[in-house]
């Protein structure tokens, strides 16, 4: 076993979500906790936009001062293309107090997200090294299937 290994057993599933969210979401858009870098809900949209690339292409032009128009869009749309139960409010979401283990469950549903048929896509190709994606796939079975 080597030391990479060891790192990976040593990390809590919250930083391996955090982690797996820092490769998906564009590094414009703070992902280092489960509350305020969520906020405006640009971070969820840019989400939605990684797991099926082309659903919210405008993710990155979002406004971050309209916070609820963003989450509602967002969760919207993550809702009907992917599957993904809003398990919690938008209106929390964007409260700067919200707590971190609410969207840390609503996070989660993206792990195993997929596109519905008929979803407005564009062509665009993920940007995930191979390597990166590799090290995402090794986290994810070391900490989410313990």
């Amino acid at each position: 076993m080597d030391d990479d290994d060891d790192n990976i057993k040593d990390i809590t599933p919250k930083q391996a979500l955090l982690a797996w969210c820092k490769v998906k979401i564009p590094r414009t858009f703070p992902t280092n906790n489960f509350n305020k870098d969520w906020n405006d809900g640009r971070a969820i949209a840019c989400l939605v936009d990684a797991v099926a690339p082309g659903l919210f292409p405008e993710c990155e032009k979002l406004d971050p001062s309209e916070a609820l128009k963003n989450a509602r869009q967002s969760m919207k749309t993550a809702e009907k293309w992917l599957g993904i139960p809003q398990v919690i409010s938008p209106e929390d979401i964007m409260n700067p107090n919200v707590d971190a283990l609410s969207v840390m469950t609503y996070v989660l549903y993206y792990l195993t997200a997929k596109l519905k048929p008929g979803a407005n896509t564009d062509a665009r190709k993920s940007d995930d090294p191979t390597a990166v994606d590799a090290k995402r796939k090794k986290i994810q079975q070391n900490t989410f299937t313990d």
